[in-house]
């Protein structure tokens, strides 16, 4: 919850205003609410659903942490999973270099350690994290960003929060984006999948930028390959909970989220 706490102060009362919602969308999902939810508090499932994220992001080495009711997990990026064979640093560079990288590749790109060689990309000496830390935050000051406060960490790794029962943020220095799970007012099978994309504007960006751009999608369409890849599992994760061979169900310790969700939500129903 600190961490939190850092990044709000980090923005004060002018982030909201910093940061504005720029894109979001509406999209049902064929699974039920709390499914979505559990799907999105773990990254035991990047193995299966996102192997492409493990050449950038470690999961084995990713850190929990339950509060209240609500619970958080921070996410190493710039670096490979620990439990991939025979990773290497040139294997994060290769990935991150490559078009459609997103914001964190095009960091490395500008960074004054990026080089592109006859080989192909590489860093002059340093580590992705450390040509990430250093380029972000020069990235941010020559955009008047003030992010003196927040450690080399917050500045590339995902923090990850869930706040009870259905909203899920992860916050970086230059943007946000929030999921907003709701349940189907008629089918138990299905849900609402309401994201939101807050990005920090400059001065003049608020100034020009167009009106916020909203979409509502049908069942099915394209929101981008992650959560796609995303929706497609947990959909079936949906018809397999139907299964009449189902008692109970394990969780690893990369899963304590999900079972904090559900020990809250019983205790919210039951009092249990």
């Amino acid at each position: 919850m600190e961490r939190l706490r850092v990044h709000h102060d980090v923005g004060g009362e002018a982030g909201a205003a910093r940061l504005p919602c720029t894109h979001s969308i509406d999209v049902p999902i064929a699974a039920n609410w709390k499914t979505l939810v559990d799907g999105f508090l773990d990254v035991y499932h990047l193995q299966g659903v996102h192997p492409q994220l493990l050449r950038y992001t470690d999961d084995v080495g990713t850190t929990y942490e339950n509060f209240g009711q609500h619970s958080a997990m921070y996410m190493p990026m710039g670096v490979a999973s620990q439990g991939l064979a025979n990773a290497t640093e040139q294997m994060v560079i290769d990935e991150l270099a490559k078009p459609g990288s997103g914001i964190m590749g095009k960091t490395l790109r500008q960074s004054r350690y990026f080089e592109e060689r006859d080989g192909g990309p590489a860093l002059n000496g340093v580590t992705v994290r450390h040509a990430l830390f250093e380029a972000g935050r020069h990235t941010h000051d020559d955009l008047g960003r003030d992010h003196a406060g927040l450690t080399d960490e917050q500045m590339i790794d995902d923090h990850h929060y869930f706040f009870f029962p259905n909203v899920i943020a992860n916050v970086f220095p230059s943007h946000y984006i929030t999921a907003r799970i709701c349940r189907h007012p008629s089918d138990p099978e299905r849900c609402f999948f309401d994201l939101s994309i807050f990005n920090w504007l400059i001065q003049e960006e608020r100034a020009a930028r167009p009106p916020r751009k909203h979409q509502l999608l049908e069942e099915g369409a394209d929101v981008g390959r992650v959560p796609d890849q995303d929706f497609t599992a947990l959909s079936k994760v949906q018809l397999g909970l139907q299964s009449k061979g189902i008692d109970s169900i394990f969780l690893s310790d990369q899963e304590t989220r999900i079972l904090h969700f559900h020990e809250v939500l019983d205790h919210y129903l039951f009092g249990a």
